[in-house]
């Protein structure tokens, strides 16, 4: 029964990390990859469920392996956390992107509304 505990996680673990590359299209605006990514971890968890499947509605279907179990479940943690993580990184980039526009058009604004000139100072140089 321990078996089937790990694999109903790895399954949702799997679904979420193939929701995760599916919201990192709209964040990246890189839709080939991100499906492709997606569609292949969601077919993961797909064959995961037949698994599950067979086992508790086949007959004569073995048990899975605790072991295989196991290994497929830290492979599902690692891809949920590593999507999260390039998640967070790509969303972070957005908003410092977003950030940095707003900063140039609000400065370009002051510049080009400016009735006075704005002097430029050149840096004094050290005399060596």
């Amino acid at each position: 029964m321990l078996a089937i505990l790990i694999l109903t996680t790895s399954i949702v673990l799997q679904l979420a990390a193939a929701y995760l590359a599916l919201r990192l299209i709209r964040i990246t605006g890189r839709r080939t990859g991100w499906t492709m990514i997606a569609a292949a971890v969601f077919l993961m968890a797909l064959r995961r469920c037949i698994t599950l499947f067979g086992f508790l509605f086949g007959n004569g279907m073995p048990a899975p392996d605790p072991l295989t179990e196991w290994v497929a479940l830290i492979i599902s943690v690692l891809m949920l956390v590593g999507i999260g993580a390039i998640s967070r990184l790509f969303s972070s980039i957005k908003r410092s992107e977003e950030s940095f526009k707003q900063s140039e058009e609000k400065y370009r604004t002051l510049v080009e509304q400016a009735s006075d000139g704005i002097p430029y100072c050149r840096p004094i140089r050290k005399l060596s």
